[in-house]
């Protein structure tokens, strides 16, 4: 009996040595089943439908060892709990883009991703975050949510940030040098200091309140989009690989762009410019200056200009006829008496409304093109010229009364007050 039992535990020792089928290759290692740590019903079945390579309805440490990037945009998600077994995660996307299955996050949980390279949580209901354990990230994108605050000083690697709309107030990116793209767009942020990111080649930071933005420092700069915020005063002449400068809505008084010859696009609209010089940017495809208290526009030097916008300031005159290129000259609300676009073969939108030209004999169009050739093109209504009141005529003098007619009208009161009497002595 006791021989029986000695072969009959050796098989069993056997089968597990050799990792046989049946229970013993549920003990083998790594094939446990870590499925039921994927507490959402939402990403469970996520994580399954990508990562249970076997198709064997359960998901292995194993498998889940081998997974680098987890994109699950929305799936209605509502807990990321479970994503701790992903330890070589590289990628992990679980973005909002306006769907009908939104994920609905209000916490992530990334402190056991090490290998975690690019994050990105847009518009979920995160109030806090924290990366410190993720020194390898390069891109965060957590726009849309409602942290107060995020630390990214222990990211020396991180390139990309973008952490817009959320009421953050304030950012600290002084241990970020390699940063080379910044959203913060609508966040309440009253000081921006990048100083410190050399790199840096994107910067979005509008509506805000800054009032000073300095990017004196930042010498690889090639977009600046700073609109809506409380700039008095901007300095881009460091700026040499600047393309596109958008600065509209603030409080500008001047702006010098002399030194950006690259600039392609710029956005100035809504301050308070008296002057502005383009010529040193032959390669300017778009200017909008509209609304400031400009009295003269140059753009002969401008020769691959698209579109001007100069509309809602004190022009007297707009000399488009070096620009052949053109497409699009919108010069509403000034003080033109004629506009001539003869000279503009590709124009296809013109507005000069509200100015003061008399008649359309006064816009000269392209020899071949009737304003029904044009996409768009508004002439009426012109404004009114302030004409001066013809002064009033002297009133004239009162005729002095006859002596006749004075008497006849003392007669009058006379017999009235008589009249008075003889009825209050009937009524007596």
């Amino acid at each position: 009996m006791k021989q029986k039992s000695k072969r009959l535990l050796a098989v069993l020792l056997t089968a597990l040595l050799v990792g046989g089928t049946g229970t013993a290759g549920v003990f083998a290692a790594g094939a446990e089943d870590i499925s039921a740590a994927f507490t959402d019903p939402a990403l469970r079945a996520c994580v399954l439908q990508e990562f249970d390579t076997d198709k064997d309805g359960a998901l292995t440490a194993a498998e889940a060892a081998k997974v680098k990037v987890l994109v699950a945009e929305e799936k209605g998600i509502a807990s990321l709990a479970g994503i701790e077994h992903f330890t070589a995660l590289e990628e992990l996307n679980v973005n909002n883009k306006g769907g009908n299955n939104p994920n609905q996050l209000t916490a992530l949980d990334v402190s056991k991703l090490p290998a975690l390279k690019r994050l990105a949580c847009r518009f979920n209901a995160l109030s806090a975050l924290d990366v410190s354990k993720n020194t390898a990230l390069e891109m965060i994108d957590v726009k849309g949510n409602q942290l107060a605050a995020l630390d990214v000083s222990k990211l020396p690697a991180l390139r990309n940030l973008s952490c817009g709309e959320n009421p953050l107030t304030t950012l600290d990116l002084t241990q970020n040098a390699a940063l080379e793209e910044l959203n913060c767009e609508d966040s309440g942020l009253s000081v921006l200091n990048v100083t410190q990111n050399p790199a840096l080649e994107k910067l979005d930071c509008p509506y805000n309140a800054l009032k000073t933005l300095d990017v004196t420092q930042n010498t690889a700069l090639e977009s600046l989009f700073c609109r809506d915020n409380a700039l008095s005063a901007l300095d881009v002449s460091k700026n040499a690989a600047l393309e596109y400068l958008h600065c509209g809505g603030n409080q500008l008084r001047a702006l010098d762009v002399s030194k950006n010859a690259a600039l392609e696009m710029l956005y100035v609209f809504t301050n308070e410019l008296t002057v502005l010089d383009v010529s040193e940017n032959a390669a300017l495809k778009i200017l909008d200056c509209s609304s400031n208290q400009l009295t003269a526009v140059d753009v002969t030097k401008n020769a691959a200009l698209l579109s001007l916008h100069c509309n809602s300031n004190k022009l007297t005159t707009v000399d488009v006829t070096k620009n052949a290129a053109l497409e699009e000259l919108f010069c509403r609300d000034n003080e033109l008496t004629a506009v001539n676009v003869s000279h503009n073969p590709a124009l296809n939108k013109l507005d000069c409304r509200e100015n003061y030209i008399a008649s359309e004999d006064a816009v000269l169009l392209p020899p071949s093109v009737h304003p029904l050739d044009l996409d768009k093109y508004w002439f009426n209504p012109q404004k009114i010229p302030t004409v001066a009141p013809e002064p009033e005529e002297p009133a004239e003098e009162p005729t002095p009364q006859k002596w006749w007619e004075t008497l006849d009208s003392w007669l009058q009161w006379v017999l009235r007050y008589l009249l008075f009497g003889w009825l209050w002595m009937q009524w007596a």
